[in-house]
């Protein structure tokens, strides 16, 4: 299952526990993150929560699976929420007793990296910033800070003077962006993931680069 908040909320270990048939630990026992994902993953119960890792919700295959129900069933037209309803159970029959097959991987992520680095350049060209989703922005630059510490020799030179070229002339918009979020968590958020960029980057890149830094006041 991929990292959505919504997958690791005390209302969802209570559904986990539910479906399991056993007692849900208090809100005061799964307090914090750690302690619900630590109990959603437990295989002392009939439900057990496999955690896709960070940005990596594609390596789940049920992904790939409502792709191929996508494409057979929902381009169809249908009169009625029955018709859709019946449409679908009758696709879900029809794989489990005839199309269901193990899945195998036939790609090794070479390259995925540096697409990551490149498209994100390309997001930041333009005035694309000041119209961006904080929480798209904010997936961004975590995902960037992650490349810099754990494969930043994955990328070529070019790909990252790229980026670092546009990252610093687009440095106004991000600051702007985050600066104009009416929400204070999503700002919280956003600011630590530009402060995290900014600190991978220094380390990474030392005085090739200059900190684009969000205000506080």
């Amino acid at each position: 299952m991929d990292n959505l908040s919504t997958h690791r909320g005390y209302p969802f270990c209570e559904l986990v526990a539910k479906l399991s048939k056993v007692e849900c630990p208090s809100k005061q026992e799964l307090r914090t993150l750690d302690k619900r994902v630590k109990w959603l993953g437990q295989t002392d119960k009939r439900v057990i929560i496999h955690f896709t890792p960070y940005h990596g919700s594609w390596l789940n295959w049920v992904e790939f699976w409502f792709g191929i129900m996508g494409r057979k069933v929902l381009g169809e037209s249908f009169g009625s929420a029955d018709e859709l309803k019946m449409a679908l159970e009758a696709f879900v029959s029809i794989w489990s007793t005839q199309l269901a097959q193990p899945f195998k991987w036939s790609y090794n992520g070479e390259g995925l990296q540096e697409k990551a680095v490149n498209r994100f350049t390309k997001m930041l060209h333009g005035n694309s910033v000041e119209q961006m989703e904080l929480r798209t922005l904010s997936k961004q630059l975590m995902l960037m800070t992650n490349l810099i510490r754990e494969y930043v020799s994955e990328v070529s030179t070019h790909s990252w003077d790229q980026f670092l070229s546009i990252f610093q002339s687009q440095s106004e918009s991000i600051i702007k962006r985050i600066e104009n979020e009416e929400k204070p968590k999503s700002q919280k958020k956003a600011r630590l993931a530009l402060e995290n960029l900014n600190k991978a980057l220094r380390e990474c890149f030392g005085g090739a680069t200059q900190e684009v830094s969000a205000d506080r006041t």
